[in-house]
């Protein structure tokens, strides 16, 4: 009898083998990126996702050095 946690984790890795994850902060490199990304989708009939990021300082450190 297989491992049920076997199984799910092999569902959930090729669920993961058809999502194409980059990452777009509107710079020219990134833009680049999303492009090749959508033709690799295409060809692959993968999904893209996109994501992004951003560092939001600390204010209270601004203020203690004030």
């Amino acid at each position: 009898m297989p491992d049920q946690t076997t199984d799910q984790t092999t569902d959930q890795t090729t669920d993961r083998e058809h999502r194409i994850v980059v990452g777009v902060d509107g710079s020219p490199c990134s833009k680049t990126a999303l492009l090749r990304a959508m033709n690799q989708a295409r060809q692959t009939g993968a999904e893209v996702v996109e994501t992004a990021a951003a560092h939001i300082p600390n204010t209270d450190d601004a203020w203690s050095q004030s």
